[in-house]
């Protein structure tokens, strides 16, 4: 599992580099001139190149898990109880600690917005937030861990996964990466450009925070098995984050966050990682208080 695992991780990348020049280059070929970014063109390329090996490797990874994951809550409305219970923790959670992070001398309130705003925005992002938690909990904390626990204990399990899982956030495209000519290379120098990105000093706070946002839901699935509520926690905090970036404003002059960005301002902060740990505590005693007996639907190694 673990080797498929790899293969499926470092094969999506080294095959997006192979071939996204050649198809590039024969869109422009075809259109004349090629519409679209060459790193929009990379990331289509990639998530077709993950999907096909995601098919040939299907029976060396562990998908079974996945499903079982999803089967194990019950009946439809016990599932969308430990959904909105994680959301209700994750979204509630996240704004009562927003007003302690607005000090009025590095972050202030976004004065444009009314409150109605917010909630369209909240109904808007919702069903987005629902999709990626869903495929990221499935590839994280079911897939990897998993995955990671056949061969090492469930530590290294949960921070193997967790650390992936807060590193490829900042995966992010390089819109203004240059291809003029067809090259062989150019996929590499692609990644090496995205890869240089991971460098930046400034990053390391919100990594922080992704790192123990990622710790948590993994704690969470280990503890409960309840992909369901660890979906609800993860979808709330995708709505939380979106939200900031429209609620607040960094101040100019403050020298503070230079150049992150707004998407980040909320998890890059000491006080949101107590905000995320008391979230997930909650979350986790609600179910337990709910079901005392819950245990796990394959032991892991310790």
């Amino acid at each position: 599992m673990l080797r498929a695992l790899a293969i499926l991780i470092c094969g999506t990348f080294i095959g997006a580099a192979l071939l996204t020049p050649a198809l590039y280059s024969l869109l422009g070929w075809l259109l004349g001139e090629t519409p679209w970014q060459f790193s929009r063109v990379f990331d289509r390329v990639a998530m077709l190149v993950a999907l096909l090996l995601l098919l040939t490797l299907r029976r060396k990874l562990p998908l079974g898990e996945v499903r079982q994951a999803f089967r194990t809550m019950g009946r439809g409305w016990q599932c969308g109880v430990l959904l909105s219970l994680g959301m209700v923790c994750s979204l509630g959670g996240s704004l009562a600690a927003l007003p302690f992070l607005v000090d009025g001398t590095k972050l202030s309130w976004e004065a444009s917005g009314a409150p109605l705003d917010y909630l369209w925005k909240i109904l808007r992002t919702l069903p987005a937030a629902l999709l990626i938690a869903s495929i990221e909990e499935s590839f994280f904390r079911v897939l990897m861990i998993r995955s990671l626990s056949a061969r090492f204990s469930t530590a290294v399990a949960l921070a193997g996964s967790s650390v992936l899982y807060a590193a490829v956030h900042f995966i992010r495209p390089v819109k203004d990466f240059a291809y003029t000519e067809f090259s062989l290379i150019a996929g590499f120098e692609y990644l090496a450009a995205v890869g240089e990105r991971l460098l930046d000093a400034q990053l390391l706070p919100p990594f922080v925070g992704l790192l123990i946002l990622g710790l948590t839901l993994a704690l969470i699935f280990v503890r409960t098995s309840s992909i369901y509520l660890c979906i609800g926690l993860h979808a709330g905090w995708i709505v939380a984050v979106k939200l900031t970036a429209l609620m607040i404003l960094v101040q100019p002059h403050s020298g503070a966050f230079q150049g992150l960005p707004r998407q980040y301002l909320f998890i890059a902060q000491p006080l949101a990682w107590v905000a995320v740990l008391l979230a997930g505590a909650v979350a986790c005693s609600l179910f337990n208080f709910g079901n005392p007996k819950t245990t796990q639907d394959r032991p892991l190694r310790h």
